[in-house]
Order: structure tokens, then C-alpha cells, then sequence
């Protein structure tokens, strides 16, 4: 707009001058005109600069959409992750994890001979408790039982709940027999109300095996569950292994 009326009175004064009404030295359309254009350049040049900034705005706000959305993309496949391996009630692992993992270390095993041990669990005349308490009050148990577990296990040691009130251990240590037995007595020392059974608390049976030559891992499962059967035979609340 000010340049147009730049330009317009450059005309008119050329025109006064053309008919003699005013003397002025130089002519005034031309400079008008190259004002106009250069106004007009710096309205351009602002109009892009603006525009640039608003297209670096928007580029930056895209890319915070992005990196937002991949935030929670990878939050969401870590969720999903987490539930294709961990047991719903307890957040440990859960027995398809287990049999993963128990089949990776066989493996290993054999070819380097190493020696690992297998821990199988069992909370004794859980049945009972939940008859006597309730189902609701049987899951709280499993969650306390667990964290009575994870409260003392040592690093590297896979925790998984394998069914029910059933737990298995995989430890490199050759104290597998020493830890069960301190997982044990802490479960025992920690005096968990059981009136469905005769003790009157909470205790569990062990079956502990180390991996020698077996052939396949349902063997080495096999001899651990024979164990576990083995201490509750033997009375519960026992560590067997052979």
C-alpha cells in the first residue's frame, strides 16, 4: 500500500513538473517505482522468512509427534513383551518363558559341560488354603510367597512360576541344595497362617536336580518333579534331590 502510494505521487509530481505548476530538478515516477519494487522485495523476503520459520515450527512439532509416537509405540511392544513372558499374578516369569529359557541353558550345557541345577517348588497343601480361605486369599498368598523368594535369591537366578502353586528355580550355583534349603526355612520362619492344615502355617516342599548327562530336558524336568514328589512324601517341607 506504500509503496503504490509512493509510486502514485511520484507520478502526480512528474505530472506538476510536466506542467510547470512545481520545479523540482529530477524526475520522481522512476525512483517511485524502484522504491515500490524494493518495498515489495522486503514484504517478499519477510513473507518467506516467516513462512520459513513457520515450516521449521511445524517440522519441529512433527518430529516431537514422532519421536512421541515412537515413545510410546516401544512402550507398548515392551508392555506386550512383557505379558507373552511374565505370569499375570505374580510379574515373574511365567512357564513359557521358562521352557525358553531352561532349553537354552540344556543346550549350553552340553556343549560347554557345564553344571547347573534345577529347583522345583511346591507350596504344601496350598489345595487346603484355598478351600479354607478362598480363592482370592490363595492368589495374595502366591503373591506374598513370591516376594518372600525374590527377597533372597542371588543374581542370575531365573524365578518362574511353572502352574498353579508350582515354582522352579534355574541357578548356575552348585549350592542349589543350600539355597533351597534357606528358601526353606525362610518360608517356614515366616509364619503364614495355614488353619486348613494340621502345622497351622504355610510351608513348601523342594526337589532340587543338577544337570549331569541327562539326554533331553524333559528328563532333567522328569527327575526334578520326581524329587519334589519325593519331599512331600517324604513329610513336606523338605529338600530332596538325588
Amino acid at each position: 500500500m506504500i509503496g503504490a502510494i509512493i509510486v502514485f505521487s511520484g507520478v502526480i509530481l512528474d505530472y506538476l513538473k510536466g506542467s510547470g505548476v512545481i520545479t523540482i530538478r529530477y524526475e520522481m515516477t522512476m525512483p517511485a517505482v524502484a522504491l515500490y519494487l524494493l518495498l515489495q522485495l522486503i514484504a517478499i523476503a519477510k513473507d518467506f522468512a516467516e513462512g520459513r520459520m513457520e515450516l521449521i515450527r511445524l517440522n519441529q512439532s512433527l518430529d516431537e509427534e514422532v519421536a512421541l509416537q515412537t515413545k510410546q509405540l516401544k512402550e507398548k511392544n515392551e508392555q506386550l513383551e512383557a505379558l507373552v513372558w511374565q505370569d499375570g499374578l505374580t510379574g515373574i516369569a511365567n512357564r513359557r518363558y521358562f521352557n525358553e529359557m531352561v532349553a537354552n541353558q540344556f543346550d549350553h550345557a552340553k556343549q560347554q559341560q557345564q553344571k547347573w541345577s534345577l529347583i522345583m517348588i511346591d507350596i504344601d497343601e496350598f489345595k487346603q488354603y484355598n478351600d479354607y480361605y478362598g480363592h482370592v486369599a490363595g492368589d495374595q498368598l502366591l503373591k506374598v510367597f513370591v516376594d518372600i523368594i525374590n527377597k533372597i535369591l542371588p543374581p542370575n537366578v531365573l524365578f518362574a512360576r511353572y502352574g498353579g502353586e508350582e515354582f522352579v528355580l534355574i541357578t548356575q550355583d552348585d549350592q542349589a541344595m543350600s539355597l533351597a534349603e534357606e528358601l526353606r526355612q525362610r518360608i517356614e520362619h515366616a509364619n503364614l497362617e495355614h488353619l486348613g492344615r494340621d502345622l497351622k502355617r504355610v510351608t513348601a516342599s523342594f526337589g532340587v536336580v543338577t544337570y549331569t548327562n541327562e539326554e533331553t530336558v524333559e528328563e532333567l524336568l522328569h527327575k526334578a518333579d520326581e524329587n519334589l514328589y519325593m519331599a512331600k512324601r517324604s513329610g513336606r517341607n523338605r529338600v530332596y534331590a538325588s
